[in-house]
């Protein structure tokens, strides 16, 4: 799992390391010091080249793999700078994009409404004329490079919400064992007055009840008539 995380980590890093050195290269800003633009190009490559040597365990580590995407924003963001001179219809839809990943569970319906956003600001800047002006390829890389961010940062929040989700269901599966092969009676009772919520199987031989008929009673139901009121007394503290 941690070496399948690098290598597609550092495979849409260079879908974006791409289409970022188009956007400063060809893109409609025509930077006025080309020798920067070089330089943050060959800087990004060199990122990437160094990531190849982590271990790969240090991806699946929260506090390296957020830093990373920090430092992929910002170098994204002053690429796009550096490429467009700050040009708003384009960083609108690159953090609408950057939003509606971070919000997305499902990976795949990302990927088709990312399609579909690349597609319409296609054609918004085809009826305004840009994809057939002077500078019409500047702007039709920006398409792709859409897409692509979204499917960056959408697998990096697919990634770790399943990650998540698989070390809760190992801590519930552990407790869970835990908890049904305790040599002591356990119950566990709901927010309501004693309604019992869970109980393990010690408590069934105890009682000579199944679970299911466990679980449509209180606790002072078990306590013998007698002591109900001694243990009601214990159990308000």
């Amino acid at each position: 799992m941690e070496n399948q995380n690098k290598k597609k980590i550092l495979s849409l890093r260079w879908a974006v390391i791409i289409v970022t050195s188009y956007l400063i290269l060809f893109g409609k800003g025509k930077i006025a010091h080309i020798d920067l633009g070089h330089l943050f190009i060959l800087v990004y490559i060199l990122s990437n080249l160094l990531l190849i040597f982590i271990p790969p365990k240090w991806f699946s580590n929260l506090k390296f793999f957020y830093s990373l995407v920090l430092m992929d924003t910002g170098i994204v963001s002053f690429g796009m700078f550096l490429s467009e001179k700050v040009t708003t219809d384009f960083y609108l839809v690159f953090f609408f994009i950057l939003i509606l990943a971070s919000m997305s569970r499902n990976y795949k319906l990302l990927m088709v409404i990312s399609g579909v956003t690349a597609f319409l600001y296609g054609i918004l800047l085809y009826s305004w004329g840009l994809l057939n002006s002077e500078q019409g390829v500047s702007y039709a890389i920006r398409i792709p490079f859409i897409f692509i961010m979204a499917a960056f940062y959408g697998y990096i929040v697919q990634t770790f919400s399943k990650e998540k989700q698989e070390q809760l269901a190992i801590s519930e599966d552990k407790y869970r064992g835990l908890f049904e092969n305790a040599n002591d009676g356990i119950i566990i009772l709901r927010n309501s007055p004693w309604q019992i919520a869970d109980v393990n199987r010690e408590v069934e031989q105890l009682t000579g009840y199944k679970k299911g008929e466990l679980l449509q009673k209180d606790a002072l139901d078990l306590i013998a008539p007698p002591d109900k009121q001694e243990a009601l007394i214990f159990l308000r503290g």
